[in-house]
């Protein structure tokens, strides 16, 4: 089965306007409730449950998933995505519980979440053989299968230490996938140095957005002392996020742009935080 960037409908000749949302792991230390809640006021479209406890309990809490999904909705906030620690071609427990394709797909239709976010193995491509990859892609492939089942999307988390972390590739790790029901989640590799982003940003959006059925966005302080620089708002950071805003657009990208994590600013609110960034988003 061949991958077609253009699986998708999308439209080319309108204008999109990106939707803004919050991944919930960005206020780890409030219940998912209080989360949802914090999002709506800082004027968010949506969210992404983030799949660890005490946003989402294990082993597997049905009744409390149903309370998040009606919470989401009578806030008037959609549940974007769910995003699961599940890691293609490896075991991994949470809380004592083992996750599998089945009960992660479970908790996605609990929640009405139309996506999945998965990490896609526990190594990076030039850490493994093409034995190991191949068995990587192979799991990716039968939880695609699954999801496609159930109308739920698949989309790859890009993070250090999984196959879809390095700058160059990804497109051809995609496009070798290829499978109808499996997207990347895109966002800017991490950690990496401040010359690479400001260098190489730009051109990663276009060549992956077209891929992309999710987003996850954060920025980072200029430092060139580090690898793991403080984060600071999307609109400040060494990532020239104008140039993201043009990438989606010409792929005809229709999903959610989401805050992942908060800036490092201590005299703020983490309501303030969460509004300039979604407000941002919202120019793109």
């Amino acid at each position: 089965m061949s991958f077609s960037a253009k699986t998708k409908s999308r439209t080319h000749d309108i204008v999109i306007s990106m939707k803004a949302g919050l991944c919930t792991i960005a206020l780890q230390k409030h219940s998912v409730f209080e989360a949802i809640d914090m999002a709506k006021a800082a004027g968010a479209q949506s969210v992404e449950i983030w799949g660890k406890p005490p946003h989402t309990p294990y082993p597997i809490d049905e009744a409390h998933l149903a309370r998040v999904r009606m919470h989401a909705r009578n806030a008037g906030i959609a549940v974007a995505a769910y995003g699961s620690y599940y890691n293609a071609g490896g075991m991994v427990e949470v809380n004592g519980a083992t996750l599998t394709a089945e009960g992660e797909l479970a908790i996605a239709r609990a929640l009405g979440a139309p996506c999945i976010r998965i990490w896609p193995g526990k190594k990076e491509q030039k850490d493994l053989s093409p034995v190991d990859i191949d068995a990587v892609i192979r799991d990716i492939r039968v939880i695609g299968d699954k999801a496609l089942a159930a109308g739920i999307a698949i989309v790859l988390e890009r993070h250090c230490n999984t196959i879809t972390s390095a700058w160059d590739g990804v497109d051809v790790l995609m496009k070798r996938i290829g499978h109808p029901n499996i997207f990347l989640n895109y966002q800017i590799p991490y950690p990496s140095s401040a010359e690479d982003y400001e260098k190489r940003s730009a051109d990663d959006h276009k060549t992956l957005m077209p891929f992309a059925h999710h987003v996850h966005l954060q920025n980072y302080v200029r430092d060139t002392s580090v690898r793991n620089p403080k984060r600071t708002f999307l609109a400040e950071g060494v990532v020239d996020y104008a140039k993201f805003g043009a990438a989606a657009k010409a792929s005809g990208f229709t999903g959610y742009a989401m805050v992942e994590f908060l800036a490092d600013k201590a005299d703020m609110s983490e309501t303030e935080l969460i509004r300039r960034d979604i407000d941002f988003i919202r120019t793109l």
